[in-house]
């Protein structure tokens, strides 16, 4: 008799302890697994908000020298500037880490340490990062395309970015970006002027 009661719990018992080590496997995988979906996850937002910032500096350069307009979607999810006093255009992200070194301005410009380009040689825009900790586990990664005077022997070109009511604009994600060129003024400074607004 005693033994028929045994062999009904040891189904019991075999049961609770399965799904006991089954809810340990599965937090340890949670906590081990979370961090690097999260990496992997930062990593591809990364590469898409370069992506973007070369995007972006392409299209202003093909309008300056083109004419015409374009227009972008800001699809990332951080926060993008445009300072016309300072001729520049930012956008940064939070992330849990970075692909990128801390500290200082990652380049990804010919010449970036020259304040003045070489007409020819060079391109107005100066592209690049700089990564800031945030938080004890975060980050924010702020890629910046500043503009710069080009020099030759004998004359100066600018690219002078302005915009409506020439204010600094701010956007968000999924924001569109107009670029338009609205004329060049010509001497020995010649200035090819953009107009850029968010909406």
């Amino acid at each position: 008799m005693k033994i028929k009661k045994f062999k009904g719990i040891t189904p019991l018992i075999s049961s609770i302890l399965i799904v006991g080590i089954l809810a340990i496997i599965t937090g340890l995988a949670y906590e081990w697994g979370m961090p690097m979906i999260q990496k992997n996850i930062d990593i591809t937002t990364l590469n898409k908000a370069e992506n973007f910032l070369r995007e972006l500096d392409k299209k202003i350069d093909d309008v300056a020298k083109l004419g015409g307009s374009e227009e972008l979607i800001f699809n990332l999810p951080g926060e993008i500037t445009i300072n016309p006093e300072n001729n520049t255009i930012e956008f940064f992200l939070k992330t849990s880490g970075s692909i990128y070194m801390q500290g200082g301005f990652v380049c990804f410009s010919r010449n970036c340490n020259l304040t003045n380009g070489i007409w020819g040689k060079d391109s107005y825009s100066v592209i690049g990062v700089q990564v800031d900790q945030f938080e004890e586990y975060a980050t924010i990664t702020t890629y910046k395309i500043i503009y710069r005077n080009l020099t030759s022997d004998t004359k100066t070109y600018i690219l002078d970015v302005v915009t409506p009511q020439n204010v600094t604009l701010v956007g968000s994600e999924n924001s569109r970006l107009l670029i338009k060129k609205l004329g060049e003024e010509r001497g020995k400074i010649t200035k090819t002027i953009i107009w850029l607004d968010i909406r």
